[in-house]
């Protein structure tokens, strides 16, 4: 099993606050205490981006990060807490799932 599928079958449903970090320090919360749905992974092969949903219903967001670089897990008693995903324009990406 890969870590993508890993970490959407043990967190979905969970609430999470997703936001972004741009390289002038600016940031811009895109969602707060929505459910988180899936995180996939599209190989350097498949367009090199990491696809994520949010939300449950008619409220879902769909967003691609692209060309990530780096990807930084905080964990607590074994599950996920957080993930920082860093692209290539330096742009970062957090996902905080909550208790």
């Amino acid at each position: 099993m890969k870590y993508p599928d890993t970490l959407t079958l043990a967190n979905t449903g969970h609430l999470v606050n997703f936001k972004a970090i741009y390289p002038s320090g600016d940031e811009l919360a895109i969602t707060k205490e929505m459910p988180f749905v899936v995180i996939e992974y599209s190989g350097i092969d498949k367009g090199d981006e990491i696809p994520l949903s949010i939300g449950a219903d008619d409220e879902t967001l769909s967003h691609s990060i692209e060309s990530p670089v780096e990807l930084w897990e905080t964990k607590s008693h074994d599950s996920a807490r957080s993930l920082k995903i860093i692209t290539a324009k330096n742009e970062a990406y957090e996902i905080d799932f909550m208790e």
